[in-house]
């Protein structure tokens, strides 16, 4: 009778120990270092947000001879782009910010500084831009995915908005949120994950919008109160001497 008991409670903890490790790739707090560590990384150095640019979609509209389509498309991509950046400009204090078209993607993943084209409020090429590279994350307005730092699948390949391969895993950490929201990635777009504060929903899809201006605001918020509650300000300020 004892062992009847002792084994499936015994199988528990084995299997509870198994997934603690898992999900905890680095140890206890593992997930929380990570976030300071890119929370000081941001706050000593710059933002570059990528700004879409949905040539596909313009050019098979150009292709099928629907000029007019083609230029409301893009006029309505410049608008929400300019007001983007304009909404950082007004809105965002926690770090230095840069904007860069998607199709410069590869060039900021390898850091490749000299080949980026930074563009200013009126979405001009503005070579008295430049990034003269140092730690840095990136942001864009996109779908929100799946937290994948809760469970971790298979490696599979991808491609992004420029068609090229890139290798992941699939995450089986629950259903993709799917909403649009303005999300802070990694120096190769890459998701992050909690704690740290890497998203703020747009509510796109629904009467109640929210004002772009509020959007980015609110991630300045929440950038600023993670790093304080973290007391991040002492550190910052002993890496700098």
């Amino acid at each position: 009778m004892p062992k009847l008991i002792l084994t499936p409670i015994f199988f528990f903890f084995v299997v509870s120990a198994c997934c603690q490790g898992y999900h905890d790739p680095g140890g206890e707090g593992w997930y929380e270092k990570l976030a300071k560590q890119q929370l000081r990384q941001l706050k000593s150095g710059a933002l570059l947000v990528r700004l879409p640019e949905n040539e596909v979609a313009i050019q098979a509209a150009k292709d099928r001879g629907l000029m007019k389509r083609a230029e409301s498309m893009q006029a309505e991509l410049d608008a929400k782009n300019s007001e983007l950046i304009l909404a950082f400009e007004e809105s965002f204090t926690f770090c230095p910010v840069y904007f860069f078209r998607a199709s410069d993607t590869k060039h900021v993943i390898a850091q490749q500084w000299d080949s980026i084209q930074y563009v200013n409020k009126e979405l001009q090429e503005d070579p008295a831009i430049h990034f003269n590279g140092g730690t840095f994350l990136t942001a864009e307005i996109t779908l929100l995915r799946a937290d994948t730092a809760s469970f971790e699948g298979d490696i599979v390949w991808r491609r992004n908005e420029d068609g090229e391969l890139y290798e992941t895993r699939t995450s089986n950490g629950g259903p993709d949120p799917g909403f649009e929201a303005l999300i802070i990635k990694s120096d190769e777009l890459v998701q992050l994950h909690d704690p740290f504060p890497y998203w703020v929903r747009t509510w796109s899809s629904l009467p109640w919008k929210r004002d772009i201006n509020r959007v980015v605001e609110i991630m300045n918020e929440k950038l600023a109160m993670w790093y304080e509650r973290w007391d991040l300000h002492s550190e910052h300020l002993d890496a700098k001497k």
